[in-house]
């Protein structure tokens, strides 16, 4: 795996999943290479994830658009709002973003 850094020194390897925003949709981008659309099922399920997103499918794969790894595909779709690293810890990236998608999915975690 290649490992690349973000903006903000964040190692490739250590992410495991990323939420991001565009203001036309969010997406939560899995280092497996699936991309999901956020819908409220999917919101909520991102919030209470348990099994390191082992289980979550979707059609769209970041790889078949061309990105090497987690963070640049994460960048391609949007502006990150929070992440999870490999040991399942949240990390917020924008306070006021993930505030604002928590009320638009109806969730208070």
């Amino acid at each position: 795996m290649t490992i690349i850094e973000n903006k903000d020194g964040i190692l490739s390897d250590t992410i495991s999943a990323i939420l991001v925003t565009n203001n036309a949709y969010d997406a939560v981008i899995l280092a497996d290479g699936t991309a999901c659309m956020v819908s409220d099922s999917v919101f909520k399920d991102f919030l209470n994830e348990q099994d390191g997103f082992s289980s979550w499918q979707s059609p769209d794969d970041w790889r078949q658009e061309g990105s090497k790894n987690i963070v640049e595909a994460a960048d391609t779709y949007g502006e990150w709002v929070v992440w999870y690293d490999k040991e399942g810890k949240l990390h917020i990236e924008d306070d006021f973003k993930w505030e604002e998608r928590k009320l638009f999915y109806s969730c208070n975690a």
